[in-house]
């Protein structure tokens, strides 16, 4: 269930702040979006420089996807890979910028479960006030992040002795599955007879 809170409508200054924060997104949205890791020319440097280095890692801060990230500086998981393995620095420095990203979302996750987000009431087109709704399901999974006796649990107990011992516990199981299953595991055992 959302909680609800209604505020007093906010002051004509944090309208107007709102606004130009409004104004300044949908210029940003519309701008065309530049690639990095582009020279003047239009074409990818070969180089792993310290600005593509620093590019690539801007990018993994912005959108925590080092595949997107490549992909923005032109170069390939081998080349980031090879990189990473020669120098430390950027390993850290690349593991860093993922914290950063993953510090943003739980900052977030924070905002909409925890603090609410303003939303506006409208009556006839115009502002007449505002309300707090929250995230219920952000703040369970923020709770759960941080208290452990509100995590789910459960326990896995398995004890087998080779596929034999897996051919038993199949019997709950639909059968078409079970027979797909029961195929693959008898195959499995063959296989280690053979050895």
């Amino acid at each position: 269930m959302t909680k609800k809170k209604t505020t007093r409508k906010p002051s004509p200054a944090t309208l107007a702040k709102a606004a130009l924060k409004h104004n300044r997104e949908a210029a940003k949205a519309a701008a065309p979006k530049q690639t990095r890791g582009k020279n003047k020319a239009g074409t990818t440097s070969s180089r792993f420089t310290a600005k593509r280095q620093q590019l690539y890692l801007d990018a993994i801060e912005e959108h925590g996807e080092p595949a997107l990230a490549r992909q923005e500086v032109g170069f390939t998981y081998e080349t980031i890979r090879q990189h990473r393995l020669k120098n430390p620095e950027f390993a850290e420095a690349e593991e860093e910028a993922l914290r950063i990203y993953r510090a943003k979302l739980a900052k977030e996750v924070h905002r909409r479960g925890v603090e609410g987000v303003q939303e506006p009431i409208y009556w006839n087109g115009m502002v007449v006030g505002w309300i707090t709704k929250y995230s219920d399901r952000l703040l369970e999974l923020h709770i759960k992040r941080h208290n452990p006796e509100y995590r789910d649990k459960f326990t896995v107990k398995q004890e087998h002795s080779g596929a034999v011992g897996l051919l038993a516990d199949l019997s709950g199981l639909p059968k078409g599955i079970r027979d797909d299953l029961e195929t693959m595991l008898e195959k499995l055992v063959e296989h280690e007879e053979g050895e």
